[in-house]
Protein backbone atom coordinates (compact mmCIF):
# COMPACT_ATOMS: atom_id res chain seq x y z
CA UNK A 1 0.00 0.00 0.00
CA UNK A 2 1.24 3.50 -0.70
CA UNK A 3 1.95 6.16 1.33
CA UNK A 4 -0.55 8.84 1.98
CA UNK A 5 0.37 11.83 -0.83
CA UNK A 6 0.45 14.18 2.01
CA UNK A 7 2.89 12.34 3.78
CA UNK A 8 6.08 13.58 5.70
CA UNK A 9 8.59 11.73 6.94
CA UNK A 10 10.38 14.65 9.00
CA UNK A 11 6.72 15.03 11.19
CA UNK A 12 6.18 11.55 10.88
CA UNK A 13 9.41 10.56 12.64
CA UNK A 14 9.23 13.30 15.23
CA UNK A 15 5.56 12.51 15.65
CA UNK A 16 6.68 8.64 16.53
CA UNK A 17 9.68 9.55 18.44
CA UNK A 18 8.29 11.95 20.73
CA UNK A 19 5.52 9.27 21.93
CA UNK A 20 7.92 6.59 22.54
CA UNK A 21 10.26 8.48 23.79
CA UNK A 22 8.71 11.09 26.10
CA UNK A 23 6.88 8.82 28.57
CA UNK A 24 10.74 7.25 29.21
CA UNK A 25 12.44 10.84 29.72
CA UNK A 26 9.40 11.44 32.05
CA UNK A 27 10.11 8.44 33.69
CA UNK A 28 13.99 8.93 33.89
CA UNK A 29 13.79 11.92 35.44
CA UNK A 30 10.49 12.19 36.91
CA UNK A 31 9.91 8.52 37.95
CA UNK A 32 7.50 10.10 40.87
CA UNK A 33 5.68 11.95 38.63
CA UNK A 34 6.18 15.16 40.84
CA UNK A 35 7.95 17.80 38.25
CA UNK A 36 5.72 20.46 36.53
CA UNK A 37 6.29 20.82 32.90
CA UNK A 38 6.63 24.53 33.45
CA UNK A 39 9.74 23.92 35.91
CA UNK A 40 12.89 24.39 34.27
CA UNK A 41 14.86 25.86 36.93
CA UNK A 42 15.51 22.64 39.14
CA UNK A 43 18.53 19.95 37.91
CA UNK A 44 16.20 17.38 36.97
CA UNK A 45 13.06 20.09 35.74
CA UNK A 46 15.67 21.17 33.08
CA UNK A 47 17.31 17.77 32.10
CA UNK A 48 13.32 16.48 31.61
CA UNK A 49 12.62 19.87 29.70
CA UNK A 50 16.05 19.76 27.41
CA UNK A 51 15.79 15.83 26.31
CA UNK A 52 11.11 15.84 25.84
CA UNK A 53 10.90 16.19 22.02
CA UNK A 54 8.03 19.24 20.98
CA UNK A 55 5.86 20.13 18.15
CA UNK A 56 8.18 22.12 16.22
CA UNK A 57 11.56 20.90 17.04
CA UNK A 58 13.54 20.71 14.20
CA UNK A 59 15.32 17.27 12.71
CA UNK A 60 18.50 18.41 13.66
CA UNK A 61 17.51 19.80 17.15
CA UNK A 62 15.10 16.28 17.91
CA UNK A 63 18.59 14.04 16.72
CA UNK A 64 20.24 16.31 19.38
CA UNK A 65 18.04 15.45 22.09
CA UNK A 66 18.19 11.58 21.42
CA UNK A 67 21.58 12.21 21.45
CA UNK A 68 21.81 14.06 25.19
CA UNK A 69 19.38 11.46 26.52
CA UNK A 70 20.93 9.13 25.39
CA UNK A 71 24.49 9.84 26.99
CA UNK A 72 22.61 10.11 30.25
CA UNK A 73 21.20 6.53 30.69
CA UNK A 74 24.35 5.29 29.21
CA UNK A 75 27.83 4.67 30.62
CA UNK A 76 28.82 7.90 31.45
CA UNK A 77 25.79 9.42 32.74
CA UNK A 78 27.40 9.62 35.77
CA UNK A 79 30.17 12.13 35.09
CA UNK A 80 27.71 14.29 32.89
CA UNK A 81 25.63 14.39 35.94
CA UNK A 82 28.60 15.23 38.47
CA UNK A 83 29.78 17.56 36.49
CA UNK A 84 27.06 19.92 35.55
CA UNK A 85 24.54 19.61 38.54
CA UNK A 86 25.97 17.15 41.43
CA UNK A 87 23.56 14.42 40.86
CA UNK A 88 24.52 11.27 39.91
CA UNK A 89 22.58 8.33 37.84
CA UNK A 90 21.52 7.26 41.27
CA UNK A 91 19.78 10.09 42.27
CA UNK A 92 17.54 9.95 39.80
CA UNK A 93 15.97 6.54 39.83
CA UNK A 94 17.41 5.09 43.03
CA UNK A 95 17.79 7.22 46.22
CA UNK A 96 14.20 9.61 46.42
CA UNK A 97 12.12 6.57 44.44
CA UNK A 98 13.40 3.40 46.94
CA UNK A 99 12.54 5.68 50.27
CA UNK A 100 9.48 3.25 51.29
CA UNK A 101 8.64 5.53 55.06
CA UNK A 102 7.37 8.10 54.90
CA UNK A 103 5.56 11.14 57.37
CA UNK A 104 2.25 12.81 56.10
CA UNK A 105 1.64 16.05 58.19
CA UNK A 106 -2.33 17.17 58.02
CA UNK A 107 -2.63 20.61 58.76
CA UNK A 108 -6.18 22.06 59.18
CA UNK A 109 -8.23 25.66 59.73
CA UNK A 110 -9.84 25.25 63.03
CA UNK A 111 -13.62 24.83 63.01
CA UNK A 112 -14.11 28.16 64.39
CA UNK A 113 -11.79 30.00 62.23
CA UNK A 114 -13.50 28.24 58.87
CA UNK A 115 -17.11 29.57 60.73
CA UNK A 116 -15.84 32.54 60.47
CA UNK A 117 -14.89 32.52 56.78
CA UNK A 118 -17.92 31.12 55.84
CA UNK A 119 -16.47 27.35 55.49
CA UNK A 120 -17.45 25.24 57.59
CA UNK A 121 -18.16 22.43 55.97
CA UNK A 122 -15.38 22.38 53.69
CA UNK A 123 -12.37 23.61 56.11
CA UNK A 124 -8.54 24.93 54.96
CA UNK A 125 -6.55 22.24 54.89
CA UNK A 126 -2.76 21.50 53.63
CA UNK A 127 -1.02 18.58 53.26
CA UNK A 128 2.96 18.12 53.16
CA UNK A 129 4.63 14.49 53.09
CA UNK A 130 8.53 13.72 53.71
CA UNK A 131 10.23 10.52 52.99
CA UNK A 132 12.58 9.17 55.92
CA UNK A 133 15.78 7.69 54.91
CA UNK A 134 15.93 5.38 57.63
CA UNK A 135 15.32 1.34 56.95
CA UNK A 136 12.38 -0.48 58.45
CA UNK A 137 14.18 -2.44 60.90
CA UNK A 138 15.71 1.43 62.08
CA UNK A 139 12.49 2.37 63.13
CA UNK A 140 12.87 1.64 66.85
CA UNK A 141 10.42 2.72 69.56
CA UNK A 142 13.42 5.27 70.81
CA UNK A 143 13.56 6.69 67.37
CA UNK A 144 10.14 7.41 67.35
CA UNK A 145 9.70 9.36 70.47
CA UNK A 146 12.65 11.44 69.38
CA UNK A 147 10.84 11.94 66.19
CA UNK A 148 7.57 12.91 68.24
CA UNK A 149 9.12 15.58 70.46
CA UNK A 150 10.41 17.19 67.50
CA UNK A 151 7.48 17.68 66.14
CA UNK A 152 5.45 18.50 69.01
CA UNK A 153 8.58 21.55 69.37
CA UNK A 154 8.20 22.26 65.62
CA UNK A 155 4.47 22.63 65.72
CA UNK A 156 3.13 22.96 68.69
CA UNK A 157 -0.96 23.13 69.49
CA UNK A 158 -0.94 27.26 69.37
CA UNK A 159 1.42 27.14 66.27
CA UNK A 160 0.09 28.72 63.24
CA UNK A 161 0.75 28.78 59.49
CA UNK A 162 -0.77 30.96 56.87
CA UNK A 163 -1.48 28.96 53.80
CA UNK A 164 -1.53 31.80 51.66
CA UNK A 165 -0.90 32.26 47.63
CA UNK A 166 2.62 32.15 47.06
CA UNK A 167 4.22 28.36 46.71
CA UNK A 168 7.63 27.39 47.29
CA UNK A 169 9.65 24.23 46.75
CA UNK A 170 12.78 22.18 48.46
CA UNK A 171 14.52 20.00 46.37
CA UNK A 172 17.06 17.58 47.62
CA UNK A 173 16.66 14.26 46.82
CA UNK A 174 19.64 12.37 48.21
CA UNK A 175 18.01 13.73 51.45
CA UNK A 176 14.69 12.32 50.65
CA UNK A 177 13.30 15.81 49.75
CA UNK A 178 11.47 16.12 46.08
CA UNK A 179 8.34 17.26 44.96
CA UNK A 180 6.74 19.14 48.52
CA UNK A 181 5.07 22.07 48.10
CA UNK A 182 4.93 24.72 50.89
CA UNK A 183 2.09 27.33 50.09
CA UNK A 184 2.53 30.47 52.26
CA UNK A 185 2.44 33.94 52.68
CA UNK A 186 6.04 34.89 53.17
CA UNK A 187 9.40 33.26 52.29
CA UNK A 188 10.15 33.42 55.68
CA UNK A 189 7.33 31.26 56.83
CA UNK A 190 8.31 28.73 53.85
CA UNK A 191 11.70 28.79 55.39
CA UNK A 192 10.51 27.80 58.83
CA UNK A 193 8.46 24.97 57.51
CA UNK A 194 11.00 23.51 55.75
CA UNK A 195 13.65 23.92 58.15
CA UNK A 196 11.07 21.71 60.25
CA UNK A 197 10.64 19.29 58.27
CA UNK A 198 14.69 18.62 57.70
CA UNK A 199 14.48 18.80 61.22
CA UNK A 200 12.09 16.11 61.80
CA UNK A 201 13.60 13.54 59.13
CA UNK A 202 17.32 13.96 60.45
CA UNK A 203 18.97 16.14 57.55
CA UNK A 204 20.67 19.69 57.15
CA UNK A 205 18.57 22.58 55.59
CA UNK A 206 20.19 24.13 52.64
CA UNK A 207 19.15 27.53 51.98
CA UNK A 208 20.18 27.36 48.37
CA UNK A 209 17.39 24.09 47.53
CA UNK A 210 14.87 26.59 48.12
CA UNK A 211 12.69 27.87 45.23
CA UNK A 212 9.90 30.35 44.77
CA UNK A 213 7.36 28.39 42.50
CA UNK A 214 6.18 31.26 39.82
CA UNK A 215 3.39 29.43 38.35
CA UNK A 216 0.35 30.06 39.62
CA UNK A 217 -2.98 27.98 39.30
CA UNK A 218 -5.74 30.47 38.86
CA UNK A 219 -8.54 30.02 36.43
CA UNK A 220 -10.27 33.00 34.85
CA UNK A 221 -13.56 32.69 33.58
CA UNK A 222 -15.80 35.02 31.08
CA UNK A 223 -19.48 35.09 32.94
CA UNK A 224 -22.80 36.69 31.52
CA UNK A 225 -25.06 37.97 33.56
CA UNK A 226 -28.62 39.35 32.39
CA UNK A 227 -26.33 40.39 29.04
CA UNK A 228 -23.61 41.82 30.72
CA UNK A 229 -20.09 39.68 30.76
CA UNK A 230 -18.32 39.66 33.69
CA UNK A 231 -14.79 37.69 34.35
CA UNK A 232 -14.57 36.10 37.74
CA UNK A 233 -10.96 34.53 38.94
CA UNK A 234 -11.22 31.50 41.32
CA UNK A 235 -8.02 31.38 43.09
CA UNK A 236 -7.23 28.93 45.87
CA UNK A 237 -8.41 29.71 49.23
CA UNK A 238 -6.06 31.54 51.77
CA UNK A 239 -6.20 31.30 55.95
CA UNK A 240 -4.27 29.79 58.94
CA UNK A 241 -3.97 26.19 59.27
CA UNK A 242 -2.71 24.30 61.99
CA UNK A 243 -0.91 20.57 62.46
CA UNK A 244 -3.58 18.32 63.18
CA UNK A 245 -2.04 14.61 62.20
CA UNK A 246 1.02 12.91 61.64
CA UNK A 247 1.13 9.93 59.97
CA UNK A 248 3.32 7.18 59.74
CA UNK A 249 3.12 5.48 56.47
CA UNK A 250 4.95 2.06 55.68
CA UNK A 251 6.15 -0.36 53.22
CA UNK A 252 3.34 -2.72 52.81
CA UNK A 253 0.66 0.12 52.92
CA UNK A 254 1.13 -0.42 56.87
CA UNK A 255 0.25 3.32 58.72
CA UNK A 256 -0.38 4.18 61.77
CA UNK A 257 -0.99 7.77 63.16
CA UNK A 258 2.51 9.53 64.94
CA UNK A 259 0.82 12.20 66.78
CA UNK A 260 -2.80 13.24 66.63
CA UNK A 261 -4.49 16.20 68.31
CA UNK A 262 -8.11 15.91 69.67
CA UNK A 263 -7.87 19.83 70.87
CA UNK A 264 -5.45 21.03 73.06
CA UNK A 265 -4.42 17.34 73.40
CA UNK A 266 -1.60 15.36 72.36
CA UNK A 267 -2.24 11.26 71.21
CA UNK A 268 0.32 9.29 70.44
CA UNK A 269 -0.41 6.01 68.17
CA UNK A 270 -4.14 6.13 68.40
CA UNK A 271 -6.24 6.92 64.96
CA UNK A 272 -7.99 10.48 65.44
CA UNK A 273 -11.33 10.80 65.40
Amino acid sequence: MPLPENYNSSTHFLSVASKVLNPLISSYFDPEDEIEESDISSPLGALKQACKLHEGDSLTLVIAKMIFYALFTGAITNDIGDRFYGYPKTAFKGVFSSLEIQLIFYFKETRFQAKQAGRSRNRLDMRLTVRLLYRNDELTEQLLEEIQDKITEKFPSEFEHFKGLNKWSYYDPKNSFSGTRVAALKEADAVYMYESLCDIAGVSYIPGKLAAITKKNYVTETIETLGEESTKTNQPRTGKVRLELVELVLPNNKDFNLIARRGKYYVYGETAT
